[in-house]
């Protein structure tokens, strides 16, 4: 990435309608309630008619960035690296930054994690002192789509795990703007028996929740822990009906625009096994297998699947 891109980082921060990532009532909202995608939706779009933003963000960004450069400026930074990494048709290259500010220079280090039908995830790496902190960054292909994937859904999700202290076994939400979210990075070695606060399951049935689908591994680490946070809803009559009708405009819309070539990654063996499973999983016929306790080798040679869908 070049140096004239990143100038092109530091225009866009100028503009005066981007709003700070402060708490609003919409983040108090979504602390206390789990909001549907369409709730979230309707919500930021009000918000952003009434006070004239073009851009809303949540959630707060690692101390390690704004120790060095302001707030404005990494949140445009961000912006401009979803457009990058959502619209590259290949995986993301291996990037090298160097962050200059009057704190002195910066490198992130920027590389593919994974990709799936809902984004990109690269991997930033930050080495401060003597340790190297990582997180996990995805861009979303299609942010303008409301379904029960994609940011719309992600965004009001990993709000409300937070506030609920699940990061058990769940990947921790940092921040986020309408096209991009900035999580936790999961180590291949993190252990939800070792990792602080409560698990998943334990609030999906406090509060009538949709079970994690455990079927897909390269939704979870190796030990368990879930990398993306699609799909989580309040259970409510006819859920399943909606979300099978979504996923079908979403499908839709992605053969009228790319063609039947943008299946061709999934059109393998894996995949017919994952949609017989899944069928007999909501027939009710078979107790699924979670995802981590299956016998899948995957080769520690390929990057890991950081929040792929």
């Amino acid at each position: 990435m070049t140096l004239t891109l990143w100038k092109r980082f530091q225009s866009s921060a100028s503009n005066p309608l981007i709003s700070p990532c402060d708490p609003t009532e919409l983040d108090i909202l979504a602390r206390t309630t789990l909001l549907s995608p369409w709730q979230f939706y309707r919500y930021v779009c009000n918000i952003c008619q009434q006070n004239g933003y073009e851009r809303l963000y949540f959630g707060h960004l690692p101390c390690i960035f704004c120790d060095y450069l302001p707030e404005p400026l990494l949140l445009a930074f961000f912006d401009r690296l979803a457009e990058s990494v959502g619209r590259s048709p290949q995986p993301f290259p291996k990037t090298t930054l160097h962050l200059q500010s009057l704190q002195g220079t910066l490198e992130l280090r920027i590389s593919h994690a994974g990709s799936g039908m809902i984004g990109q995830v690269v991997r930033l790496d930050i080495t401060y002192g003597e340790k190297t902190h990582s997180w996990a960054f995805k861009a979303f292909f299609e942010p303008d789509f409301v379904w029960q994937h994609g940011v719309w859904s992600e965004i009001p999700v990993g709000i409300y795990l937070q506030s609920q202290h699940v990061t058990r076994d769940v990947a921790q939400f940092h921040a986020a703007g309408l096209t991009w979210m900035l999580c936790e990075w999961i180590e291949p070695d993190d252990c939800p028996k070792t990792r602080p606060g409560r698990s998943y399951d334990s609030l999906a049935q406090q509060q009538q929740l949709t079970p994690l689908n455990p079927l897909n591994y390269a939704n979870y680490s190796r030990h368990g822990i879930r990398l993306d946070l699609g799909g989580i809803q309040k259970i409510y009559w006819g859920r399943r009906i909606r979300d099978f009708a979504y996923t079908l405009v979403f499908y839709h819309r992605r053969v009228h625009r790319e063609g039947w070539r943008f299946l061709s990654p999934y059109l393998n063996c894996w995949t017919l096994r994952y949609l017989l499973t899944r069928v007999k999983w909501l027939l009710f016929l078979r107790k699924p297998t979670c995802a981590f306790e299956q016998k899948v080798t995957v080769s520690d040679e390929k990057p890991s699947r950081q929040g792929s869908q």
